[in-house]
């Protein structure tokens, strides 16, 4: 049965996995997965950070999935200039969480390769945030690895502005609460998740 899960975590979502567990469900590892992210103030002084990533899974016979982060984790290393971010950028007490929706995976036959042999996809969502929903089509890579845990991660950093998320007031206020002379408008953001099958999938 080993085999058999690892051969349709490669074939995700493609229905080409063995009937019999062609619906197995895989679970994130937050231990193993991390998104990160580099803003820039005032023109030149980079400030990296990263999310936590609270949740998250993919499901082999829907070809569809979600990936939650939980804004209460939101980190940069200076815990007042995080507060700000939370409070005027994203509104995190009103909403709490940022979430991705997967709703396909292309192409739509995925090749089965041995262990550690990257596949190149695409990966058709929405990104919700706020009381908004940004399509997005990230490029992504598949990569199996013993265990057996599929690993996920952007062929590119995947670049966000502020129009974009619909966060340019949002933006605005937090360069004037921080003071800043200048605020970048443009965030790239890293991501490198892991997935393992789901207990009783």
């Amino acid at each position: 049965m080993p085999r058999i899960i690892a051969l349709c975590l490669m074939g995700l979502m493609l229905g080409s996995c063995d009937s019999r567990i062609q619906f197995v469900e895989l679970e994130l590892s937050p231990e193993l997965s991390k998104i990160s992210f580099i803003g820039i103030k005032n023109n030149d002084t980079p400030v990296p950070g990263r999310f936590t990533i609270a949740k998250g899974s993919l499901n082999a016979g829907t070809r569809s999935g979600f990936v939650e982060v939980d804004l209460a984790g939101f980190e940069t290393g200076v815990a007042a200039r995080d507060e700000n971010i939370r409070t005027h950028l994203f509104n995190a007490g009103t909403y709490p969480s940022i979430r991705f929706e997967v709703d396909d995976v292309q192409p739509e036959k995925i090749p089965i390769h041995p262990y550690k042999t990257p596949v190149e996809v695409e990966l058709i969502g929405r990104l919700k945030i706020q009381d908004r929903e940004v399509a997005m089509t990230i490029p992504a890579r598949l990569l199996l690895d013993r265990g057996p845990v599929l690993f996920v991660d952007v062929l590119e950093p995947l670049v966000f502005t502020a129009s974009q998320l619909g966060l340019a007031s949002e933006f605005d206020a937090l360069q004037s609460v921080c003071g800043h002379a200048a605020l970048a408008r443009v965030i790239p953001v890293e991501l490198k998740l892991a997935f393992v099958p789901k207990q009783g999938s």
